[in-house]
């Protein structure tokens, strides 16, 4: 009849705009998923150093045990001359000279180190806050994927609705 038809025309015109705004939906998201892979991609082009400043951040730290080392053993060494008056190896006597000339030369060591210490602190401290802000860029990266991933969920699930759509209409 032609209620029927009418009925039946409505209804494929419903299904159409239903399947026109989902497609449209589609597109929207399509885009705004290559808008995010390219915010992506500018990110990652901005933590390009990640490896160098996680290297750099190693070789400052092992540079400052190596120091924090050398003066321990150069404050070991100038107890020992502060210590002892004779050699514990060949027993012979060590004037008091010689005694105070080593002493002066390993305090004039460790004050060498001493000098080089500051410099390497703000170093270390400067190559740590370099990774600090990869650190949050890396943040920033996956929650982005994480937002494509949400995105790429529905755009499966508009698509899938388009189909039950288009059975009901057939």
């Amino acid at each position: 009849t032609k209620r029927d038809e009418e009925r039946k025309n409505q209804s494929f015109e419903k299904h159409t705009q239903q399947i026109n705004e989902l497609n449209s939906a589609i597109k929207e998201k399509e885009t705004f998923v290559d808008d995010i892979q390219l915010e992506i991609s500018d990110l990652e082009s901005t933590i390009a150093d990640h490896d160098t400043a996680e290297q750099c951040v190693d070789r400052l730290f092992k540079c400052e045990i190596d120091i924090r080392d050398k003066t321990k053993r150069l404050e070991k060494e100038i107890s020992f001359f502060r210590d002892n008056a004779d050699c514990p190896t060949c027993s012979q006597l060590m004037g008091d000279i010689l005694r105070e000339d080593k002493v002066k030369e390993k305090k004039e060591k460790i004050q060498t180190l001493d000098e080089t210490t500051e410099p390497l602190k703000q170093a270390i401290q400067q190559a740590g806050d370099r990774l600090n802000i990869i650190l949050g860029v890396e943040e920033k990266i996956k929650n982005k994927i994480k937002e494509i991933t949400k995105l790429q969920t529905e755009i499966q699930m508009d698509y899938r609705t388009i189909g039950v759509i288009q059975n009901e209409i057939e």
